[in-house]
């Protein structure tokens, strides 16, 4: 499955950028083996081109129409140029290679999605007073969160805590008395979050 991704930032492009735009897409694409068979057609592409261009200096002097008349030919080529991106990106055996010859902007993943931390390792476990749990952990990369869930059945979990810090972390509000089985987890800040962490039990005093 190809993993190519396509910026869709040309949407946000000026009238005349946008036109230049879809012009650089028709002459990368056209005659191009690598997109025989394209959702939309070169000819129509540039049809939807030349709409937009031929729009653009009447919305500048006659009226409300004209203006409405441009807008209609700057959506139509936005969607068929998203068409044509989303139709390389679906292309079995798709590489950055032969996507960049449509000369569409490709995005690299890695630059825009956080890397998924390191599972932690729980260093120990202590207690604080009564009620209370201490533990220091370990974590081999950046993270901005660390998560703490306790469970003493090992099957329904609570989550107990949150921290910035590895090291004088705190679990309060805990049972006296009470085996607890604590589990860690990373996180960016964000919904990217490591697997839990090998579980560590301790009683709670």
């Amino acid at each position: 499955m190809s993993t190519i991704h396509i910026s869709r930032a040309f949407a946000k492009l000026g009238d005349d950028p946008l036109s230049d735009f879809a012009v650089g897409i028709f002459n990368g694409m056209s005659g191009n083996a690598a997109f025989a068979t394209p959702p939309v057609t070169m000819p129509n592409l540039q049809t939807a081109q030349l709409l937009l261009h031929n729009s653009i200096a009447p919305a500048k002097l006659n009226g409300h129409a004209a203006v409405l008349a441009k807008l209609a030919a700057r959506e139509d080529l936005i969607l068929k140029l998203r068409t044509l991106a989303k139709y390389i990106e679906e292309l079995p055996g798709m590489t950055e290679a032969v996507a960049a010859t449509s000369n569409f902007v490709l995005v690299t993943p890695s630059s825009n999605r956080p890397t998924t931390p390191a599972i932690p390792v729980i260093k120990q476990v202590y207690n604080l007073v009564s009620t209370k749990l201490g533990l220091d952990v370990e974590v081999g990369s950046k993270f901005k969160l660390l998560e703490f869930r306790v469970s003493v059945d090992g099957k329904t979990w609570v989550l107990a805590a949150t921290s910035t810090s590895t090291r004088n972390i705190v679990l309060p509000e805990l049972l006296p008395g009470t085996l607890y089985i604590v589990q860690c987890r990373a996180g960016t800040g964000g919904k990217v979050f490591s697997e839990w962490s090998d579980p560590v039990s301790h009683m709670c005093t």
